[in-house]
């Protein structure tokens, strides 16, 4: 119909991070840190965040292994959206979006910050004390003014990253005792040592959800040598998602390249249901290498709810208040 509202107008925002000082052939997992606070004005849903590491004087794109991760998240310890070498372009599907204005205005007051944040690193020490950015940009639709039925259905995030204790299961570990975890690279339990050869870790996980939904869109940010990342059920083993690299990914020195899942029709995630998330590696060098592996999930509350992201470290809660389930 002719009176119909428009659909709103997707807008680009750029965000420049630095400078930030190479310090040569650093890990990806421990390279120089930046932040800077994100203001959301504006900002009612984005649909795409992506990343890439820039030479602070000229703006030329450095290769894309500099890129280690970049973020938006709340203050409150709570990530919304991730992106790394391995994911670096993050595109959710049409009609899709992340509902950052309903979550800022949701949060409690205390902890209704924003920050973008990243860590980079000289893969092979070629820009030692060179000078770079780490260029941030957003794509979003406005939130204010936008009809109910033309607003993007909205996804929340969830996030799953294998941390080493003993419910992960590893085979080729380091360990001297069969079934212990591999030896730490860090002292973040996220980072692991993978030694020469195939590898394969599992870690379990329940209440990855609050309430019944279903997963839209999903990326991979690993740490070379992982390869490939499958979600699984625990109970009967069957696989809800895998992503795995490009080609022969497990090559890539840096980190491989992962295509994201995404899917209009999605696949069904439920509350107090056992996950298993399984990451393979295979390391070709001769020497042991650090590895990292996280699935980050973009899912929609079946019934409409409404997420709420309360103080640090502690999980994502659901509102009374409901739009109701979509037809």
């Amino acid at each position: 119909p002719g009176d119909a509202a428009p659909a709103p107008a997707r807008t680009t925002r750029v965000v420049d991070l630095g400078p930030i000082e190479l310090e040569g052939e650093l890990d990806p997992l421990e390279g120089p840190y930046v932040r800077q606070a994100f203001d959301p004005r504006e900002v009612g849903f984005i649909v795409g965040f992506r990343a890439e590491v820039v030479d602070a004087a000229s703006g030329r794109p450095l290769p894309p292994g500099h890129l280690a991760s970049a973020e938006l998240r709340l203050d409150v310890n709570a990530p919304l959206l991730r992106v790394s070498a391995s994911s670096p372009d993050l595109e959710l599907p049409a009609g899709f979006g992340l509902p950052l204005e309903q979550v800022v205005e949701d949060a409690p007051r205390p902890w209704r910050g924003l920050s973008l944040a990243g860590r980079v690193f000289d893969p092979d020490g070629s820009h030692a004390g060179s000078d770079v950015l780490l260029r941030c940009t957003i794509d979003y639709l406005p939130g204010a003014g936008v009809p109910p039925e033309r607003a993007p259905r909205p996804l929340y995030r969830a996030g799953l990253a294998i941390a080493l204790g003993p419910g992960v299961l590893v085979e080729n570990d380091h360990a001297e005792v069969p079934g212990e975890p591999p030896r730490r690279y860090t002292e973040r339990r996220d980072h692991w040592l993978v030694p020469p050869g195939p590898q394969v870790a599992r870690q379990r996980f329940r209440d990855v959800v609050p309430v019944r939904g279903r997963v839209h869109y999903a990326v991979a940010n690993v740490a070379s040598p992982v390869w490939s990342l499958r979600l699984l059920r625990a109970d009967d083993g069957s696989e809800l998602l895998r992503l795995q690299a490009i080609g022969d990914g497990a090559a890539d020195p840096s980190a491989p390249r992962i295509p994201p899942y995404a899917d209009p029709a999605g696949v069904e995630i439920l509350p107090g249901t056992e996950y298993v998330l399984e990451a393979t590696a295979d390391n070709r060098r001769a020497e042991a290498v650090p590895a990292s592996a996280a699935l980050e999930l973009f899912w929609e509350p079946e019934g409409g709810e409404r997420l709420t992201y309360p103080p640090p470290d502690a999980k994502p809660e659901v509102t009374a208040s409901r739009s109701g389930p979509r037809p």
